[in-house]
């Protein structure tokens, strides 16, 4: 059913009108408006409970992990991420680390110093006291890279989280309960 089009200018006009009153608009203009209204204020609550949630931050969980070969086990649960101690960060250097690359039949060098980083003493302490593993895992680790690949920022900070990645998975296997937070490159150079 058409509805014609000086039904349509009169229900404007007099929608207008309404409107240039003060009074409140009818028919099918006052169902719009409110339908937009509430779609306003959902949308800006649906933003404002996002922008909340991760303000206030939340725990990741992964569901439980069930397998049929484990059948009579109990399903394994992953850990909630540990909140990291109080106090200010430990830091650790480890002597320069030099590295040689072989590009185009010249001979080149990196020399790194990397730095990690945790609020608890003991996991610095663990580093401390599994250097020479760590060292090792680092420079061959380092010297897998491409040279070209770390020549920019973002080989550089690839490189310091598969370092990152490495301190960790050797702190896993000597000391669990120690955790790295972060790892830094406090000296960059290549020859």
């Amino acid at each position: 059913m058409a509805v014609p089009e000086a039904k349509i200018e009169e229900v404007v006009a007099a929608t207008t009108t309404a409107v240039q009153r003060g009074g409140r608009a009818s028919g099918v203009l006052s169902v719009l408006l409110q339908g937009l209204g509430l779609t306003l204020v959902v949308a800006a609550g649906t933003l404002a409970g996002q922008f909340l949630y991760g303000l206030l931050g939340h725990a990741e969980r992964v569901p439980a992990v069930h397998d049929a070969a484990d059948a009579g086990k109990k399903p394994v649960q992953a850990e909630v991420k540990k909140k990291a101690p109080d106090g200010p960060p430990v830091y650790h250097a480890f002597e320069p680390l030099v590295v040689n690359f072989e590009e185009s039949g010249e001979l080149r060098f990196l020399q790194l110093t990397v730095e990690v980083m945790a609020h608890d003493p003991k996991a610095i302490a663990a580093v401390q006291a599994n250097t020479p593993f760590l060292r090792n895992n680092l420079l061959l680790l380092i010297g897998s890279r491409d040279l070209k690949q770390l020549l920019t920022r973002e080989g550089k900070e690839q490189l310091r989280a598969l370092a990152l990645a490495e301190v960790r998975a050797v702190l896993q296997k000597v000391s669990p309960e120690s955790e790295i937070e972060d790892v830094y490159f406090s000296s960059f150079v290549m020859q």
